[in-house]
């Protein structure tokens, strides 16, 4: 399993996004629009595996964006 997925979001914005959309799917199936964005955001709807550790990645990239600020 990858450590991030095939499209990783640029923005604080879109990369906060993610990880809150990562996290509903780590507990759940998403609703249609909810899922169609994490495709938009991340390029592919995850598994809840892959939500889990991306979720990771993506927080500890947002804390590397705040430490450069």
């Amino acid at each position: 399993m990858a450590d991030v997925p095939p499209k990783v979001p640029e923005s604080g914005i879109d990369l906060s996004r993610a990880v809150h959309l990562l996290s509903l799917r780590t507990h759940s199936t998403l609703d249609r629009t909810d899922r169609a964005e994490i495709k938009q955001l991340v390029g592919i709807y995850p598994t809840p595996a892959q939500a889990t550790a991306w979720k990771q990645a993506f927080k500890r990239k947002i804390a590397h964006l705040v430490v450069q600020g």
